[in-house]
């Protein structure tokens, strides 16, 4: 859902963030992203980016874990806008 940010009424992020229970369909371990639909509205997300427990700033290093198909897990669609990513799995 698109809005108007910036007017006096409305300000970017001030809405809530959504957190919605979703099962991965499929896993790209070149991109580190994955598609996921949602258990309950039926709604299908490709291509977003899991979220890592640690990452490095410098060079990168870090923990990378992804999920396997068919497991559940857990997608935030920000109140601002930016692309869902999975919070949890």
């Amino acid at each position: 859902m698109k809005r108007f940010f910036g007017t006096m009424t409305h300000r970017a992020g001030q809405d809530p963030a959504r957190i919605v229970q979703c099962r991965v369909t499929n896993v790209n371990l070149v991109n580190w992203t994955v598609d996921v639909i949602s258990q309950y509205d039926r709604h299908y997300y490709r291509d977003i980016q899991v979220a890592a427990p640690y990452l490095h700033y410098n060079q990168g290093e870090g923990i990378f874990v992804a999920p396997d198909i068919g497991a559940v897990c857990m997608v935030v669609l920000p109140s601002d806008t930016s692309p869902p990513y999975v919070g949890t799995f």
